[in-house]
């Protein structure tokens, strides 16, 4: 600081030196002298001693002469003042100027970290930051506020930002600056402006202005940020809700939804017509206010049961309508969770039965109507079963001891060939009526299995014997292929036996002159016993197999019409392995053959030791 005075003091014995003339600026001669490295300080020093002894026009040095000093000013007057109040001064002066210096310094290094820490925000937050002059009109942006729009400091043009908002939000974009500028309105606007590459991104934008006395503008500040993901997901959004506002106005179930509370905050057209209410009315309310006190017990307890498990519910109940028709509904309440897996509400859909319901009951009337034919059918077929065994098995024992001449010759060999007509028709109608009579028990829950254990290839050969006569007359050879792993199994042997004799008798029926039929047996822990039965006959079509095995389906093709059938025999005996717990499998090609597996569970399979010692 003392350095400086002298300095100052040196510069006015230098000036005396010099002896200037009454006209030469003092300022003139003294910046011939002041270095360039040293020049601010100088001016610096100068100005403030010209501010201090009241100088006006040029600058102040001071000269020491005997103790005194003198003021040259550009008149060169010339007063006497004490060189100790001129060390004063300066010193007092110098120290303000270096102080306010540093002020100036320490509040430009404030306003460059505050500047930092809000472009720091805006990036934080997606946003930049702009001020605008209004008085200068000069506006400034932020380094993020021109990265949001793909733009750089250096080729950013300051009314870029205001042609380039979208034509469909400028109008309503300058509305807003306007009522805030003008009315002191809240600006807070969502727009979209054009990126550089040509793309809009919507951005909110909120600013704040600065008026004089007046009322008039002088600044405003403000900031964007960055939504456009956000709008896109408002935007979807709606068009969901949208879509699902137009699907359940045009559902003709009643849908609806409510809070936590039971209280309604959805409900769609049918709903509002159902109950001849509107969505205003209804908003708010719980469902009681269209329900006897019963339902809305019923619906109160199904919204706690949707709360509590957190899993669909439903529920029947009948409603009065405003027309005072009273109509089933079936209801089925489910909750809503929210991204968190909270239930947040309930959803419900409910729906008029009346047309269901009545068919329902069309149903059921029409199934206790079968079921009473079917129980009549079933008592007829038992009685006629009866009534038919008596005569028909003395029709075929009569026939028997006539075709064999027990008795004596009957005469004309022609009656021969009557007698063994005769028992052949009786001896088939007789099958017909014992597999009819089978059927109905099966289908009445009466067919009672009298299990033992059965010696398989006994029971195969014994059946291949009875068909092996139709076989040879026909001219179709059977060959078999029993397994001797296991021989034995628990079963119904009548049944069992039935099974066989009508897959063979099928088989060699529908098998053409010189096929062949393959008869195979296996057991395993994987497949139980398994019986297959391998025909090289005519075959069904994919489309007739289930035809064939329902009772008296039959299929027409020139060949079956040759071989007339009852169309009992396949569901009969795929009824019966079912009834022992096995599988029935058909696979047929026309011109191919057929193939039909059937297969008995594991545990009926009886082992070879334990089959002995029964």
């Amino acid at each position: 600081m003392a350095s400086l005075a002298w300095r100052a003091i040196e510069r006015v014995d230098f000036l005396r030196a010099r002896k200037p003339a009454p006209d030469t600026r003092v300022s003139d001669i003294l910046a011939e002298e002041i270095q360039p490295k040293n020049r601010f300080w100088n001016y610096v020093l100068v100005a403030a001693i010209a501010f201090s002894i009241g100088a006006v026009i040029d600058f102040i040095f001071t000269a020491a002469s005997g103790g005194n000093a003198v003021d040259v000013s550009r008149d060169a007057t010339l007063v006497p003042i004490p060189i100790f109040a001129i060390v004063a001064i300066l010193t007092f002066v110098v120290t303000i100027v270096v102080f306010a210096f540093k002020q100036v310094k320490l509040i430009t290094e404030k306003l460059r970290t505050s500047e930092q820490q809000y472009d720091l925000v805006a990036a934080a937050i997606n946003g930049g930051l702009w001020h605008w002059d209004i008085v200068k009109n000069e506006e400034y942006y932020s380094p993020h506020w021109m990265a949001i729009l793909g733009y750089s400091p250096d080729d950013l043009a300051k009314d870029e930002a205001v042609s380039d908002i979208h034509p469909d939000d400028s109008v309503r974009a300058r509305q807003a600056l306007r009522d805030h500028l003008e009315n002191k309105a809240p600006y807070d606007i969502e727009i979209r402006l054009r990126r550089r590459d040509g793309e809009y991104v919507w951005v909110h934008s909120t600013g704040q202005a600065v008026w004089d006395e007046d009322g008039t503008p002088l600044r405003m500040a403000g900031s964007i940020i960055e939504i456009t993901q956000i709008m896109r997901a408002e935007t979807a959004f709606r068009e969901s809700q949208d879509q699902m506002r137009a699907i359940s106005d045009n559902s003709p179930s009643l849908m609806y939804m409510k809070d936590t509370d039971s209280r309604l905050i959805m409900v769609n057209k049918a709903f509002q017509t159902f109950y001849n209410t509107t969505e205003e009315e209804a908003l708010g309310e719980d469902m009681g206010k269209w329900l006897s006190p019963d339902n809305a017990e019923l619906f109160f307890e199904l919204d706690k049961k949707v709360l509590t498990t957190g899993k669909p519910q439903e529920t029947r109940f009948e409603v009065l309508r405003h027309d005072g028709k009273t109509r089933p509904m079936q209801s089925t309440e489910f909750p809503v969770f929210d991204h968190q897996r909270n239930i947040i509400g309930i959803g419900g859909i409910d729906t008029d039965i009346f047309e269901r319901k009545r068919a329902e009951d069309s149903l059921l009337i029409a199934m206790d109507a079968a079921e009473s034919a079917n129980h009549a059918k079933s008592e007829f077929m038992a009685n006629m079963s009866h009534e038919l065994r008596t005569p028909l098995n003395a029709i075929i024992g009569f026939s028997e001891i006539m075709a064999g001449e027990i008795f004596g010759p009957v005469g004309s060999p022609q009656y021969r060939d009557y007698a063994k007509d005769i028992n052949a028709s009786g001896t088939h109608l007789l099958e017909i009526i014992n597999n009819m009579l089978d059927l109905s028990k099966i289908e009445a829950n009466k067919f009672d299995l009298q299990e033992q254990t059965v010696d398989v290839p006994h029971a195969v050969q014994a059946c291949v014997t009875l068909v092996q006569g139709r076989a040879e007359k026909q001219g179709v050879k059977i060959q078999t292929v029993v397994s001797d792993k296991s021989s034995y199994l628990y079963c119904d042997e009548r049944g069992l036996k039935q099974v066989l004799l009508n897959l063979m008798t099928n088989a060699v029926k529908f098998t053409p002159e010189g096929g062949t039929l393959t008869v195979e047996t296996w057991s395993n822990e994987t497949d139980g016993f398994v019986f297959r039965f391998r025909d090289t006959g005519i075959g069904i079509a994919a489309e007739d197999i289930p035809m064939v095995l329902t009772p008296f389906g039959q299929v027409e093709s020139a060949h079956s019409r040759l071989q007339q059938g009852t169309g009992l025999g396949l569901p009969l005996t795929k009824s019966i392995v079912e009834l022992h717990g096995g599988t029935f499998e058909l696979q047929s090609e026309v011109d191919v053959g057929t193939t039909v597996t059937v297969s008995f569970p594991a545990r009926r399979v009886v082992a070879e030791l334990a089959a002995t010692g029964t």
